[in-house]
């Protein structure tokens, strides 16, 4: 279930981390998950965030009284990450420049999230989101693009083996291709670039939460 021709390579994203934030900072693309996740979260949780670019989760979650791990292997997106975080003098946000398949917790986790990431995943979405299950976090929450994606979501919870799927809700948004040097550097690195259209997008929120921790 690989979704996209996204590169994995980790120069493309160094190159795109300055497009992406002045994207992403003017976008308005992430306030209606962060609207979401303000209405699940607790102040406490340990979350884990797959792919965390420019800390557009990262230090919403953590201003919300989270403590965050936050995964991102392009050192181009970790340096303004980074940079933002010691501006704003966050302490609970620690970050990490791994790969999501060369990663592995050892806490226990309240939450893992992953936003636009997983398709980037070595065996493609549904392998990233199995390693996810594996990890057993209380909750486990899953955004993706899906215009012109056909994703079957049934494929996704037929392995989230011990989990309770919560509920699912597509977010229109403004697409990242409004941004026009950040769609000339995408189409120089995709290979298949029919996808790169359009001022709106699509995305699903999904969420699922562990069935032991719900009876509990």
């Amino acid at each position: 279930m690989n979704l996209t021709t996204l590169p994995r390579d980790l120069s493309f994203w160094d190159q795109f981390a300055p497009y992406y934030e002045q994207w992403a900072a003017c976008s308005g693309y992430h306030q209606p998950i962060l609207h979401d996740l303000a209405s699940m979260v607790e102040v406490g949780w340990r979350v884990l965030d797959i792919g965390a670019a420019t800390g557009t989760l990262a230090i919403p979650l953590a201003s919300l009284g989270c403590r965050v791990t936050a995964l991102e292997p392009s050192r181009g997106m970790r340096e303004i990450l980074l940079k933002k975080i010691r501006e704003l003098n966050i302490a609970e946000i620690e970050v990490v420049p791994l790969r999501w398949e060369e990663y592995e917790s050892r806490e226990e986790l309240d939450l893992i999230i992953a936003s636009n990431s997983l398709h980037l995943f070595r065996g493609g979405l549904l392998e990233g989101a199995r390693k996810a299950f594996r990890h057993k976090p209380a909750y486990f929450c899953l955004i993706t693009e899906t215009e012109g994606f056909p994703i079957d979501f049934r494929a996704i919870d037929a392995i989230a083996d011990g989990y309770q799927f919560l509920y699912i809700k597509t977010i229109e948004t403004r697409s990242l291709c409004t941004d026009e040097s950040a769609l000339e550097l995408l189409k120089a690195y995709v290979a298949d670039s029919s996808f790169l259209s359009g001022e709106r997008t699509r995305l699903s929120v999904l969420w699922w939460e562990r069935q032991d921790h719900s009876d509990g």
